[in-house]
């Protein structure tokens, strides 16, 4: 689930910077015009939308990419370190427990030593 794409000036394009709105425009002009682009292999961008409202972008189809896909693990790191930085925007977002439940038995089970924290929860890791 790439988070980024090119735009037809060459700019990044962040998934999770898009409000609903701008991101469903966007998804029509794409659509009609093909504008965006996939940064790993300048292939045509679909934009998508995940089960739980995630936006991401995908390939338009199969081809030469030699990207490898990014693992589960990545995305919920990925999805966290978005959501950390958009903390200091003053804008909402949503958590879902899996995304930091998937990553933290990764790392648990390679032996990486965790102690997930949150001043804003009462579950804080200190019990």
């Amino acid at each position: 689930m790439p988070l980024r794409c090119v735009g037809p000036s060459g700019q990044s394009i962040q998934s999770f910077d898009l409000p609903e709105a701008e991101w469903l425009a966007l998804r029509l002009e794409n659509r009609r015009s093909r504008q965006l682009r996939m940064p790993c292999c300048d292939t045509s961008v679909v934009m998508k939308t995940s089960t739980r409202g995630l936006n991401f972008f995908s390939h338009k189809s199969r081809g030469p990419c030699q990207s490898a896909p990014e693992t589960e693990a990545h995305l919920a790191l990925k999805t966290l370190a978005a959501r950390a930085a958009r903390e200091h925007t003053g804008r909402k977002t949503g958590f879902w427990l899996e995304e930091l439940a998937a990553p933290y038995y990764v790392f648990e089970d390679a032996g990486a030593p965790l102690s997930p924290k949150s001043p804003k929860s009462p579950i804080n890791g200190t019990r």
